[in-house]
């Protein structure tokens, strides 16, 4: 469980929490946990970002751009896609 305050804009169940871990982001459309226990976030105009919880708080507070230019990036998984854009890249 994250160490933060829980949200309180958002109607749950009871005996549901959510915890806002990541903010600013524009129009995500995809989230994924990779195998190094990052999280990926790709956003409908076409980035998608790697973000890591460098303290072990459950807040991602370091976010970088992996990925740029992927026109309407919407259902993709970023994790799985990520080999085909890392091939891609490198030609």
């Amino acid at each position: 469980m994250p160490r933060t305050d829980p949200a309180v804009e958002i109607e749950l169940p009871p005996g549901f929490t959510a915890y806002a871990i990541a903010e600013d982001f524009y129009r995500p459309t995809s989230i994924a946990v990779g195998p190094d226990g990052a999280i990926y976030v790709s956003e409908r105009h076409g980035n998608v970002y790697r973000l890591r919880d460098a303290d072990g708080d459950g807040v991602f507070e370091e976010k970088g751009v992996i990925v740029t230019g992927i026109e309407e990036a919407t259902g993709s998984n970023p994790v799985t896609a990520m080999g085909t854009w890392n091939r891609a890249a490198i030609g």
